[in-house]
This record gives C-alpha cells, structure tokens and sequence, in this order.
C-alpha cells in the first residue's frame, strides 16, 4: 500500500515527536508499504523517510525543483516537480492511505487539500489518518465539525478522517486499512 504522509520538515519538531514518528517508519517498512512523502531531509520528513528505509521499505520523495538541494538521502526514489501544487497532486494521486503527522501549515495545506480532493471525487475507498498527539490538532478538528453541524459541508465526510492520539494506535489503524486494501483486491 502506497502511504502518503504529510508533516513537518522543521528540525525542532523531533524533539517532539520525532520518537513516534521513527517507530511508524518502522512499522511501514516492515509491513512492505511504500511510503510517498515530501522528500526533505529535514525534521520529521527525514525521520520517516530514513525509518522506512532502516526496516526495508520504498521511499518516495516528490520534491519541488527548487528543493532539490535538500533532497532526503533516504530516498528510493525522487520525484522532481515543479512547485508544491504539482507536488500535492502527485503526492494525493499516488497515495491509497494519507497520515497526517505533526508539522505545520505545509501540512495543513496538504491535508485540507487531500480531504478536499477525495470528496470532490466521491472517493470514499481512501482514508486519512490523523496523528493527534497531545492534542496538536484539535482546533483543526474542532473547526470542521463546527463547519459540518453549520450545515457548510456533509458531516458524513468526517468519516474519512481516522483520528489516533498515539503511535501504537496510529499503526492499528494503518493495518486496518491496509488489510481493508488486501481484501478488496482479492
């Protein structure tokens, strides 16, 4: 399963939560997923990129031109765009599972866009997991339910989003999509 993660490329967000990050890497690489990223070598970018990578996983950078330089050395493969918009628009047609890790509005960007996009297109099959440690997102979340009771958007396409408060609940959840995924294709 093609894993697209969102996050933060800044490098005092390890600090934080660069322990959990690492151990999803893990988890990702070991159950053979791809992971589809931004490709950065910095941050948590580079945190999961090299944690997939150390348990034998595919790494699949989507790097604007400009970028180039800060390529992530944990990369399978890169992809060069030419901004973020081609960027986000790779990044959302390859992935079949979206996580949503801590970072800042980059992510949010790239989550409103996915959410967006996957219901703009009826797709109901691909879901998005949000990591919400310690609360980080919780405004965010509060916001689209405020939209949703407002009557501004169909609440039921909250059902999407897959809201875990841990790394080891995160990891459930991604293996209860990817197992989702190996029955549908059989």
């Amino acid at each position: 399963m093609n894993i697209t993660v969102y996050c933060s490329a800044r490098r005092k967000a390890i600090d934080d939560y660069g322990a959990d990050v690492a151990e999803i890497g893990k988890y990702i690489g070991e159950a053979g997923h791809t992971l589809v990223y931004g490709g950065v070598g910095f941050g948590l970018m580079r945190v999961v990129g090299e944690s997939v990578a150390k348990a034998g996983g595919r790494v699949v950078g989507v790097l604007p031109e400009r970028r180039r330089i800060d390529e992530c050395e944990a990369n399978t493969v890169t992809l060069h765009v030419p901004g973020l918009d081609e960027r986000k628009t790779q990044m959302i047609e390859m992935g079949e599972c979206f996580l949503v890790l801590p970072g800042g509005y980059g992510t949010l960007d790239e989550l409103f866009s996915t959410f967006a996009a996957l219901n703009f297109n009826y797709d109901k099959r691909r879901k998005i997991v949000i990591l919400n440690i310690n609360g980080i997102y919780d405004p965010v979340l509060s916001q689209l339910r405020l939209m949703a009771d407002a009557g501004l958007f169909d609440a039921a396409h909250l059902r999407r989003l897959v809201v875990v408060g841990s790394a080891d609940e995160c990891i459930e959840a991604l293996t209860v999509i990817s197992n989702y995924f190996d029955n549908e294709e059989e």
